[in-house]
């Protein structure tokens, strides 16, 4: 039995509603976001005299952001042949 608010396509495809389930992206999306917070918090926490600490949580961070922004881009990328 499928819940309420799912379609399903001729091919046998069904998609069901946000709030029954998340897509495969945005949850993969939302983990990049939470660790990110995480290891800001991290850094901001790390005392300035541990240089090579704070080099190391800077550069997670921003490869972070980096994963993230290129993930939204290609959520929103449109291939036109």
């Amino acid at each position: 039995m499928l819940p309420a608010g799912a379609c399903v396509a001729a091919s046998k495809a069904c998609w069901l509603p946000r709030r029954v389930a998340q897509g495969i992206l945005p949850s993969i999306l939302a983990a990049l976001m939470t660790a990110r917070g995480r290891t800001r918090e991290q850094l901001k926490a790390t005392p300035s005299s541990a240089r090579a600490t704070r080099a190391v949580l800077d550069a997670r961070q921003k490869a972070l952001k980096l994963t993230a922004n290129a993930l939204y881009g290609a959520r929103s990328l449109r291939l036109r042949y």
